[in-house]
């Protein structure tokens, strides 16, 4: 198997949060890389699956901030006609697309994420 192959192979597996441990057993039992060959594969891995992270997070960032923008709009308006229920109902959901627009923010500045991404 060709070096290029097998480091797509240790990327996917580092996409779908295999630690670090497990990707160089895994280099050096089925394909007798080790040490500092392995430690390149495994920083190149690293380097993908954190633009993964940041490509994925910009992309929901964004749509959280589309949605929260009309959401917001809709809340502005249901408060200006004392409609308290539906503001309050609009602007709760409003908050949640933001939050998750900071929690993307956030994986985006760190290259970091709580589980397995999808590409």
């Amino acid at each position: 198997m060709t070096r290029d192959k097998i480091q797509e192979q240790l990327n996917g597996k580092m996409s779908w949060d295999a630690s670090e441990s497990e990707v160089r057993e895994w280099l050096s039992d089925k394909h007798g890389i080790i040490e500092k060959e392995a430690d390149e594969m495994i920083a190149v891995g690293m380097r993908a699956k954190k633009a993964t992270i940041r490509k994925s997070s910009l992309i929901r960032m964004t749509a959280a901030l589309i949605a929260a923008l009309p959401l917001g709009f809709f809340t502005w308006l249901a408060m200006q006609s004392s409609q308290r229920r539906a503001a309050s109902a609009l602007g709760t959901v409003c908050a949640g697309c933001l939050i998750y627009a900071a929690k993307n923010l956030v994986q985006i500045l760190s290259g970091r994420c709580d589980t397995a991404i999808d590409s």
